[in-house]
């Protein structure tokens, strides 16, 4: 097909065509380092959103977190100090 990007292996067809962008590190551009994570919660609940809760968290407070998943920088202020971490 014209304009379809070659896979060369499995693994480059979830950012095969995608342009790589710098907004990834936005957040710390902006002076914070608060990121979305997507964390262990309450794995007995039926509900997945309980199971896996996402959560805004500065460098700090993810310590005290198991991670499942990071999402990207956020503008929000932590979840759990309440405030934009400045660098």
């Amino acid at each position: 097909m014209i304009g379809m990007p070659v896979l060369r292996h499995a693994s480059e067809k979830a950012t095969a065509g995608l342009e790589k962008t710098p907004s990834i590190h936005l957040g710390k551009e902006r002076g914070m380092t608060n990121r979305t994570y997507m964390i262990y919660g309450d794995l007995t609940s039926d509900k997945s959103s309980e199971n896996y809760p996402e959560k805004v968290l500065c460098e700090e407070c993810v310590a005290g977190y198991e991670v499942v998943a990071e999402s990207g920088p956020s503008d929000e202020p932590c979840e759990d100090c309440g405030g934009p971490k400045e660098e």
